[in-house]
């Protein structure tokens, strides 16, 4: 996958793989340049474009963390209230695999598909990797998290999975706006969310 670049041109910025820099112009919606121009932009990366970073804010890690440990302790007492008070009034939420869910969209329909989960999962804990504060004002978090699952005879076994979300700020508090999670096949080495 070609490395993504931001590029500043005629003031404004935009986002292209390397391989699509030289129609930048045309997608800003204005004249095509010289043929001299293109050449500049395709050849001399340097001075037009500066490949985007991704750094991990630490007061977006430690907000984000916060709410993983409240969201934790809310599941392990079975508390549907706070669990549904960190997610947004126009939640979307999926789980891709090991068992597709969703798209549960909203709040209300988020808080019947967890007045039954806790009573099937012991044991959630949940790690923030990474996270970084978008231009418009919202943030994106990914992290890692595990479970005790109950199976049809009672048994428990442990189970890890990915997560990534969007979360806005409402007020004094940061509500999860998207978010979707997914089973990892095996045990991650080292597991980030053994305590």
């Amino acid at each position: 996958m070609p490395e993504r670049a931001s590029c500043r041109l005629l003031g404004k910025a935009i986002h292209l793989p390397e391989t699509e820099r030289a129609i930048v112009v045309a997608r800003l919606g204005v004249k095509m340049p010289s043929f001299k121009v293109l050449l500049v932009l395709a050849l001399w990366p340097p001075f037009v474009c500066v490949a985007q970073s991704v750094s991990t804010e630490p007061e977006v890690l430690e907000m984000r963390q916060k709410l993983c440990d409240e969201f934790s302790q809310a599941m392990a007492k079975g508390d549907i209230e706070v669990l549904v008070a960190h997610y947004s009034q126009d939640i979307v939420y999926s789980v891709t695999s090991p068992t597709l869910v969703g798209p549960i969209l909203g709040r209300e329909a988020l808080r019947k598909y967890y007045e039954i989960v806790p009573k099937q999962i012991s044991g959630y804990v949940s790690k923030v990797e990474k996270g970084q504060i978008r231009s418009d004002g919202t943030v994106w978090t990914q992290g890692i998290y595990s479970l005790f699952a109950k199976g049809p005879d009672g048994t428990l076994t442990q189970r890890w999975g990915r997560w990534m979300d969007i979360l806005r700020r409402n007020g004094d508090q940061w509500e999860v706006v998207y978010q979707v999670n997914a089973g990892l096949p095996a045990k991650p080495n080292p597991d980030p969310t053994s305590r």
